[in-house]
C-alpha cells in the first residue's frame, strides 16, 4: 500500500500533466488556476458538457487526495491515470484526414 505522501505526489504529478494538456489544448492558464476556475474558462471551449463533468470529477478527486484528509485506495489512484488518459483521448484535437 502507498503512503499518504506518495499518493499526494502521484496525484500532483498527474494533475500537473492534465493541467499542462489543458493549457496547450485550450489555451487557458490551468497551472495557476483552481479547479473551479479551469471549468469556468472551458465554458466556451470546444468540449462537450459530458467531458467538462468528467474533467471536474478528475480534478476534484485529485484535489481531495492532495489537500483534504482523503486517502483514495490504491485501485482508485491507479484508475485516476486511466481517467486522465481517457479525458485526453476524448478531447484531443482531431487531425485533418488528407485535406
Amino acid at each position: 500500500a502507498w503512503k499518504t505522501q506518495e499518493k499526494k505526489e502521484y496525484y500532483s504529478q498527474l494533475t500537473d500533466t492534465v493541467r499542462t494538456y489543458l493549457e496547450n489544448r485550450f489555451n487557458i492558464h490551468a497551472m495557476e488556476q483552481t479547479t473551479r476556475e479551469i471549468i469556468k474558462d472551458l465554458k466556451y471551449a470546444s468540449i462537450s458538457e459530458e467531458d467538462k463533468v468528467y474533467l471536474r470529477k478528475i480534478l476534484h478527486e485529485a484535489d481531495m487526495a492532495k489537500f483534504a484528509k482523503f486517502s483514495p485506495s490504491d485501485a482508485d489512484a491507479y484508475s485516476y491515470l486511466g481517467k486522465s488518459i481517457d479525458f485526453v483521448n476524448r478531447t484531443k484535437q482531431k487531425e485533418n484526414s488528407g485535406n
